[in-house]
């Protein structure tokens, strides 16, 4: 077995661990909570998530990590000119990276399987992040721009963080909220719909408009044509946040739309044999964005009449 040590090797990532039931403690409390998060977000995002023994998993240790994540740009040609449409980070897998943190953890801890939990919750349980007023996990050097990945392991370890481990408090009070957030309106103020509200950093999520651009139903009657700016997903709060300073890296992909199919996708422009949509989805493919092939062309369209391309 490997010492702790070998998790520091591991430049773009951190990490943190606990005893395995706050799995189980967390998911409880979550659940406890569907109709303050609301059903319908409740039902899409979160009740697939499963308690150790409803999956009959056994492990002695929860360890999270946290892998930096970039903003990507996809080129879209406009006619003869280059334009970009941003997907936020955590859309597109770093497999590399992903890799190179599960084979980290499986020396240190054993036996790591990675598994579907409220990530967020867990992270700033173990002192890993904290939240900001916007319901986004905040960790330490990277900020928001992070994925997050859970596993159970079977080596049992002490837990990483010293402090008292305690369930979230039902109001979700103020004890988890980043020190930076306390007075500040940023977020706020940078949000169009109105999402994020003075509750900690409970939000309404019926409101926002990364769940509504995610869902392949029609776009709700509040999600102005003016609110897009990424292909999918939304980056104003994140943008806005002071936390964030300085810490968003941008990677430009090498598969984009051509003209055509730029013109099929946000036109309609005609495609008798399927050649420009089996393109389409090629470059969906080739960017690892295949799943977002149902929400592809509306946001694309919202994000022409947005004038963001």
């Amino acid at each position: 077995m490997y010492g702790f040590d070998e998790l520091d090797k591991v430049g773009s990532a951190r990490f943190a661990w606990g005893p395995a039931a706050l799995v189980d403690l967390c998911i409880e409390r979550i659940r406890s909570l569907r109709g303050d998060i609301g059903g319908a977000v409740f039902d899409t995002y979160l009740s697939a998530q499963k308690k150790l023994s409803e999956m009959d998993l056994p492990g002695a240790t929860v360890v999270m990590a946290a892998m930096r994540a970039p903003l990507f740009e996809m080129p879209v040609d406009a006619g003869g000119r280059t334009v970009y449409a941003l997907i936020p980070p955590t859309y597109i897998d770093d497999k590399a990276l992903i890799g190179e943190v599960d084979a980290a953890v499986e020396r240190v801890f054993g036996k790591a399987t990675p598994i579907r939990a409220p990530f967020k919750t867990l992270a700033v349980l173990l002192g890993l992040a904290k939240y900001g007023r916007n319901n986004i996990a905040y960790v330490n050097s990277m900020g928001s721009y992070v994925r997050l990945r859970c596993y159970i392991a079977t080596r049992q370890v002490e837990s990483s963080y010293p402090a008292p481990i305690r369930p979230l408090e039902k109001d979700l009070g103020s004890d988890y909220l980043s020190d930076e957030c306390r007075g500040c309106d940023i977020c706020e103020s940078a949000c169009p719909t109105g999402a994020i509200e003075n509750r900690g950093f409970m939000l309404d999520a019926s409101r926002c408009m990364t769940l509504a651009n995610e869902d392949a139903k029609k776009l709700p009657g509040w999600y102005e044509k003016s609110f897009s700016h990424c292909m999918v997903g939304c980056m104003r709060c994140q943008e806005a946040c002071p936390m964030n300073d300085g810490k968003l890296q941008r990677i430009r992909l090498r598969s984009g739309l051509d003209k055509d199919q730029a013109a099929w996708v946000l036109n309609g422009s005609d495609d008798p044999e399927g050649r420009l949509e089996a393109g389409v989805k090629q470059v969906l493919k080739e960017n690892g964005m295949s799943y977002l092939d149902d929400v592809f062309a509306r946001n694309m369209k919202s994000l022409y009449n947005a004038g963001r391309l």
